[in-house]
């Protein structure tokens, strides 16, 4: 099945820098709306995040499930949910060695969160995507075998959507 992986913060959510307070949760525009969009057509939908404010302190682990709860709740409104999330915590500048890791595999630009979730759902990364706002999203991407996109905001998420090719072509074979 195909699959969209997307970044969090910069691409769901805006990136204010180690966002992990629910107080800062603020949505790029349609994004809620392009996730059910892309499960509408039949894809899975993966988030794929780096969040190194947990490793730097910026953060803890329960600011970041809560924050994740608030945007599953939202997407819960709206009758969708997020199949599955990954995110790594570790960064080579962390403040606690619990999370202290040069270069774990999980973390982007490293492909490991997005070869975990092609394992565990089957994914077929030919008809994939991952959707990114910095270079090392795309640069997992690449490393993974699936397409990378670039998304730098200024325009609604689902209208980036719905331009990928990926998209097209699923939204075509349903006479979208």
């Amino acid at each position: 099945m195909s699959a969209a992986f997307l970044d969090r913060d910069g691409v769901i959510n805006f990136d204010y820098g180690h966002v992990g307070d629910v107080l800062r949760l603020e949505y790029m525009p349609d994004a809620l709306e392009a996730i059910k969009f892309l499960k509408s057509i039949g894809f899975f939908v993966f988030v794929v995040t780096n969040q190194a404010g947990i490793a730097k302190g910026k953060y803890s682990k329960d600011d970041y499930e809560n924050f994740m709860s608030k945007i599953s709740e939202d997407l819960y409104g709206l009758g969708v949910q997020f199949d599955d999330v990954r995110y790594c915590p570790f960064h080579k500048d962390a403040l606690s060695e619990e999370y202290y890791h040069k270069n774990h595999p999980w973390r982007k630009p490293n492909p490991g969160m997005i070869l975990d979730l092609q394992n565990r759902w089957n994914v077929d990364m030919n008809t994939s995507f991952l959707i990114g706002d910095k270079i090392s999203d795309l640069a997992a991407a690449d490393a993974a075998n699936v397409s990378g996109y670039l998304y730098s905001g200024g325009v609604s998420l689902l209208d980036f959507v719905m331009e990928i090719p990926q998209v097209r072509v699923a939204a075509g074979h349903l006479g979208l």
